[in-house]
């Protein structure tokens, strides 16, 4: 038997409540009934109604309601055939006002129907004889200010209350959704040791035997040990009021009613007495927040942090499977360009054209990974944004997470390579350089996502890397790196410039490379003086060749990512205003 999943009502409420996460002012909603049926849809409507309370207002398109659930409505708009207003107010006066301009409902139809059928013209009108559609609009605009004096319109009116028997309908139905996950035994009855853990599992504390014997006989009568579906929803419903009324409050039976004149109506408008909100208590019970304390304040931009990197984790977690496949492909393409340059071309390892294809190949690699980063979600960023999200904290969160790809691309990467041409240099220092490249090929993936879009990003990418990295290998920077503008140009836009250096000072030092070396081959000979030449050309201050390209790469890596933040801020205040 294949498990049942989720209901529609259930699905509707996910979404609803993904959306209530976002804490907005305002609640668009596009037909949230559809699909369902009337008891969910009466269900959704009367939890957006008690909302209202916390400072928000839902305004929803509907199609067809029954009439429990139209008058639950504070105000409804009715539109004709061709956008124009037939009427506007709240929707107990809507009924009126259409009989008093002349129609006539059935006691048996439903008003919502009703309504509709009088804007299509389908219901006669008895003072018009040849009534149609069209003129709904000039009745309104004629008869709008009487309705107002009348009190017909009723714009200062809430809607219908919700009564017990809309409470107790509501009840039935999600009792009938989780029954099955209640009554363990499938025996149709909920039996004490069932009760015993429901009330474990609401209250997170195991009641006593006298407790259980009680509450059974409550909902069963006397004697009871197990209740039926219908005396477990008949207890859940008479819990309301000052005293309780169920099974062990029969006398002759009928039920004793301490409070005759109780009503049985649930004001879902009624606020709370004064003395509450204002921190008071009521009695008997522990103190009640302020009402404007249920408001969910904004955390600081570093408990945002926290919670988006959390989040992005457990997405980086779940999308682990697919992610397999592309560190394989990547591994063997990786491997074979590595084995290319090692095996076919007749470089020695020092030198720096055996390590321009591994950056060139590295940067490929991490500015296409980087381009879905902020590409993929522009509307749930502008929500979350409205909501009050720091954008800094879901930038550094973002990028922070993705840093972990990066970095396992990177390792495997210059692994393949240090596997396969064995250098005599420690593999940490051959695999900083890689990684280096790395951070600024991926702030340039992420400028390239801001402005270009993702159907052509992959291209864009490959060609922005073809232009930096692959135009210019060693031998072709000894034409540039001659002062002035292109040497700064060059220096700033071609980030493997640097890190080619850092493996070529490694190597020339592990090595003691001079170009006066007898063992050195005429071809060996003539690469190391174009490398020294182009790679060791620039020190700042005295701290080494290396440890120049290091910080130049580090520096040039953060203003990547700052102007890749630039953007998207600007992105988002551009789509806001």
């Amino acid at each position: 038997v294949e498990k049942r999943g989720v209901s529609g009502g259930e699905r509707k409420r996910v979404s609803i409540g993904l959306e209530l996460a976002a804490q907005p002012r305002v609640l668009f909603l596009d037909e949230p009934t559809s699909g369902l049926d009337s008891t969910s849809a009466l269900s959704i409507i009367f939890s957006l109604a008690r909302m209202c309370h916390l400072g928000m207002t839902s305004i929803m398109n509907i199609h067809q309601p029954r009439y429990s659930l139209f008058t639950l409505f504070d105000k409804v708009l009715l539109l004709g055939k061709g956008g124009f207003t037939a009427y506007l107010g709240s929707a107990n006066g809507a009924e009126r006002y259409f009989e008093a301009r002349g129609f006539e409902m059935c006691p048996k139809d439903n008003l919502a129907d009703w309504m509709m059928d009088v804007i299509s013209g389908i219901v006669p009108n008895r003072s018009i004889p040849d009534f149609k559609p069209q003129m709904l609009k000039k009745m309104w605009l004629e008869h709008r200010e009487e309705c107002v004096q009348a009190g017909v319109d009723l714009h200062a009116q809430r809607g219908r209350k919700m009564d017990h028997g809309d409470d107790r309908a509501i009840l039935a139905h999600r009792l009938a959704e989780e029954w099955n996950k209640i009554d363990q035994n499938g025996n149709d009855a909920l039996e004490s040791n069932e009760l015993a853990e429901l009330l474990v599992t609401c209250a997170g504390v195991k009641p006593g035997s006298e407790v259980i014997t009680d509450l059974m006989e409550r909902m069963g009568g006397k004697g009871a040990t197990a209740v039926s579906q219908a005396e477990f929803l008949t207890f859940l419903c008479n819990l309301h009021g000052d005293m309780a009324k169920d099974a062990a409050t029969k006398v002759e039976g009928h039920h004793v009613d301490l409070y005759p004149d109780e009503t049985d109506i649930i004001d879902v408008d009624a606020p709370l007495p004064a003395e509450w909100t204002q921190g008071g208590s009521p009695p008997g019970d522990q103190p009640l927040p302020r009402l404007d304390t249920l408001m969910r304040q904004t955390p600081r931009a570093s408990e945002q942090f926290m919670n988006l990197a959390s989040r992005a984790l457990l997405q980086w977690w779940r999308m682990w499977p697919n992610r397999l496949l592309f560190i394989a492909i990547s591994a063997v393409c990786a491997s074979s360009s590595v084995y290319t340059t090692v095996y076919f071309q007749d470089w020695p390892e020092w030198s720096g054209l055996s390590f321009y294809r591994m950056h060139y190949l590295m940067g490929i690699m991490a500015a296409i990974f980087s381009l879905h980063l902020f590409g993929d979600n522009p509307p749930l960023l502008k929500r979350e944004c409205a909501s009050g999200m720091s954008l800094p904290a879901y930038f550094v969160a973002k990028v922070s997470v993705n840093g972990i790809d990066l970095c396992i691309y990177s390792f495997m990467l210059a692994a393949a390579h240090f596997l396969i041409s064995q250098p005599e240099v420690p593999f940490w220092l051959f695999f900083l350089p890689v990684l280096f490249t790395t951070l600024n090929a991926a702030g340039w993936g992420f400028l390239i996502s801001m402005v270009i879009p993702r159907r052509h990003g992959a291209f864009i990418a490959i060609t922005a890397m073809y232009v930096l990295n692959g135009l210019f290998p060693p031998g072709a920077l000894e034409n540039v790196l001659t002062g002035g503008f292109g040497e700064v140009l060059v220096s700033c836009l071609i980030p493997s410039r640097w890190a080619i250096q850092m493996n070529f000072d490694t190597a020339f030092r592990i090595h003691s490379l001079t170009p006066t070396d007898g063992g050195l081959t005429d071809f060996d000979r003539t690469l190391l003086i174009t490398d020294i030449r182009v790679l060791r050309l620039r020190e700042f201050a005295g701290c080494g060749y290396w440890w120049t390209s290091a910080i130049v790469l580090l520096l040039l890596g953060v203003l990547m990512h700052c102007l890749a933040f630039a953007l998207l801020r600007h992105r988002q205040w551009r789509e806001k205003w």
